[in-house]
């Protein structure tokens, strides 16, 4: 079920009433999210960000996980966002529509400050500007990474694997990529020849201290920079999965207006994760690799929300030819 505007605030004044939180005011944010976000101000002037999350992507059990998970980034030092529980001390609440058998989960974080990285990129794209964000950036990753490689999840964690198969399997997370119908049929075949490949190259990758668990989506609207603070949100995708796909993610960007800064970014981003990671060759080494990766996943992800997109030909062209030309170069096909 798609909802509708008056549902959305159905769900959160209904929400919020299983929290400790005198309501100023509630507010729905006009941003692209799979998640619908509200901006919740109380009486004290104290502001949280309210989600309702989206149907059918993860269990009661997985958003569990990831609070558990972002509890211990942010006991660690980590800037990420921080549960508010319930009355009843659970991070998440059940709330049904009204008139309906059907439900979202919603939970409540502190709200973060900060302008998106999208947003200063959009501001400033002076090679000492983006040099400056991106070098920050990688230190930020590479604190995630090192932060995680030695933590052990507690019994009961449930968060998916972009492993093999959760990348290049027969049933991978984000779908079957190869099938697309906006590919022609030599575009396919090429697909299907790159899936099995990448496939049996992510099978025998090294995963050892080069896996652990991953934001898995920093891009540049889940990053906020406040002064000197760099902060993540948004951790929907959070899950297991070798550390270069979180380098690759943080560059990605197939927009012409940002072609001249991506060798700029990628440079200051390899050069802040390997001033705080001593081991880091295997993963700068993998950059490339997940970057293809990245580009296939997001072929079947923006097929998936043709109704809200609407035309998704030029987008899929825009990012199809380049992945089949970037997997030719690398020897994939």
């Amino acid at each position: 079920m798609i909802l509708n505007e008056e549902q959305k605030y159905q769900i959160a004044k209904d929400a919020v009433k299983h929290w400790d939180i005198e309501v100023k005011d509630l507010s729905l944010l006009p941003i692209h999210s799979e998640n619908e976000v509200f901006k919740l101000e109380d009486v004290k002037g104290n502001i949280f960000a309210l989600r309702i999350h989206r149907f059918g992507y993860h269990d009661l059990e997985e958003l569990e996980s990831e609070h558990i998970w972002t509890s211990y980034l942010k006991k660690s030092g980590l800037n990420v966002p921080e549960f508010i529980n319930t009355k009843s001390e659970k991070p998440y609440k059940k709330i049904y529509i009204k008139n309906s058998e059907d439900f979202r989960y919603v939970g409540i974080v502190k709200w973060i400050k900060g302008e998106t990285l999208e947003d200063l990129i959009l501001k400033d794209r002076s090679e000492s500007s983006i040099s400056n964000i991106f070098e920050r950036l990688g230190e930020l990753i590479a604190q995630f990474h090192i932060t995680s490689i030695d933590w052990d999840p507690p019994k009961g964690f449930k968060r998916h694997s972009w492993d093999e198969e959760g990348l290049m399997g027969d049933d991978p997370t984000w779908g079957r990529f190869w099938e697309i119908k906006y590919a022609s049929n030599e575009q396919r075949s090429r697909l299907i020849h790159i899936q099995h490949n990448l496939y049996e190259k992510l099978k025998n990758l090294t995963k050892g201290n080069y896996y652990s668990m991953t934001h898995a989506d920093m891009n540049w609207g889940n990053v906020l920079i406040e002064g000197q603070k760099l902060s993540v949100i948004d951790f929907d995708d959070c899950c297991f999965g070798w550390h270069a796909g979180d380098l690759a993610n943080s560059i990605w960007n197939t927009d012409p207006q940002f072609a001249s800064i991506h060798e700029i970014s990628k440079d200051a981003l390899v050069r802040g994760y390997k001033s705080l990671r001593n081991d880091s060759d295997q993963v700068i080494k993998d950059l490339d690799l997940f970057y293809l990766v990245r580009c296939l996943q997001i072929l079947k992800w923006v097929e998936d929300r043709e109704k809200e997109i609407g035309d998704i030909e030029p987008i899929i062209d825009s990012i199809l030819r380049p992945a089949i030309n970037r997997a030719i170069e690398m020897e994939i096909i």
